[in-house]
């Protein structure tokens, strides 16, 4: 009888043992199954944010090469901008090119007495020489022992010459400040005196 006693107290332990097991693995089983709902959830936020990153990603570089290309439009810009020209030559010579003429005075009949060497009103490019006024701060002359007269609307107040007699000087331009140099006109034409 004892024996019975303990194999019914062996039972009924094992059987609390078991339901024990059976509550722990409904409780894991349940844990379990929470798991892999949040790891679908997570799974499922990942992919939406790798699309938002990779949608991001296409608009960062569509903006990228728009950034490009007004860099490069701006360059062209200021290049242009900056793309000013300059002739210097004998009068004559730059009267035959049709780069200034004489204008104003008196009409004489025969003689025409007062007037001045102008610039004309449409300028052939390529009768000039181009450069870049960010660039090039020195205009050179032909002969620096000759003449010379600006005729276009450049002021020799905004240059350093060797020597200037009023709107005459010797000697290569230095210009001190390009932009006060250049805003009455992109082109600069210089008579041989």
């Amino acid at each position: 009888m004892k024996r019975a006693q303990g194999t019914a107290r062996d039972l009924a332990a094992s059987k609390g043992h078991v339901t024990q097991l059976a509550s722990d693995s409904a409780r894991l089983q349940q844990s379990f199954e929470n798991d892999e709902r949040m790891i679908a959830q997570l799974n499922e936020t990942i992919q939406r944010q790798t699309s938002r990153l990779d949608a991001m990603q296409m608009q960062v570089d569509s903006l990228a090469g728009a950034n490009a290309k007004l860099g490069t439009e701006l360059a062209l810009l200021q290049t242009t901008h900056n793309k000013v020209f300059y002739i210097i030559g004998r009068e004559d010579d730059l009267l035959k090119k049709g780069v200034v003429v004489r204008e104003g005075g008196a009409n004489l009949l025969v003689a025409h007495p007062g007037r001045t060497l102008q610039p004309a009103r449409s300028l052939d490019i390529g009768m000039f020489t181009a450069i870049d006024q960010r660039s090039v701060k020195e205009i050179t002359v032909p002969d620096s022992t000759r003449q010379y007269a600006v005729v276009s609307r450049q002021s020799l107040d905004n240059v350093d010459v060797s020597e200037r007699d009023q709107s005459l000087f010797r000697g290569n331009l230095k210009i001190k400040d390009t932009d006060r140099f250049w805003s009455p006109s992109r082109y600069l034409i210089i008579v041989e005196r």
